[in-house]
């Protein structure tokens, strides 16, 4: 919503994403004296809230970001990378199925986003598969999602870091923190 924002963000009503870090209290400081609502896209709803409240969610959103999620089982962090690695070839394949059916792959206008997290906001939610991190937690899943309807990238965030490229394009390449796959339309 935030192209809805005047470009000197001093509109009647300031749209703004909560990211979880000290960015959001600066924003909070800054509009101070605005009403304060809350969105929630999952249930289609929006609510009035206190600064408390958004000050107490951000602070819990800080506080999980820097104490990571414990692996739900005894594998490790190299084994989570195969079943990674295999996990993008399972999505390929259902990919392929997608735009054989489509004619296209689920089109994300070229933005990335999560492979299905918000099954309200991500596109190719209706994949046959659409696989869970190895941690086991869709909200903290490693796999995301490009596509501009004709070629599509898949990205895993991989735990382990090795010299061992992971295939991403020049624009998604940090060097040994990604798996990708890529896929065109013939």
């Amino acid at each position: 919503m935030f192209w809805l924002n005047s470009p000197s963000l001093d509109g009647n009503v300031v749209w703004a994403e909560l990211q979880g870090n000290e960015d959001d209290f600066e924003i909070l400081d800054i509009y101070e004296d605005r009403k304060l609502y809350v969105a929630n896209y999952g249930s289609n709803t929006i609510r009035r809230a206190s600064k408390e409240e958004i000050v107490r969610d951000v602070e819990e959103r800080i506080v999980a970001a820097a104490d990571p999620v414990p692996p739900t089982d005894s594998r490790t962090p190299a084994e989570r990378d195969q079943i990674r690695r295999e996990d993008l070839e399972t999505v390929r394949t259902a990919l392929d199925v997608y735009a054989h059916q489509n004619g296209e792959y689920p089109n994300t206008r070229g933005q990335v986003q999560t492979l299905c997290a918000y099954t309200t906001l991500d596109v190719g939610c209706d994949l046959a598969a659409t696989p869970v991190d190895p941690f086991g937690t869709p909200i903290r899943n490693g796999y995301w999602y490009r596509s501009d309807g004709t070629s599509y990238v898949v990205i895993a965030l991989r735990e382990v870091v090795t010299e061992e490229p992971g295939g991403c394009p020049d624009d998604l390449q940090d060097g040994v923190n990604r798996y990708c796959i890529l896929g065109t339309l013939p």
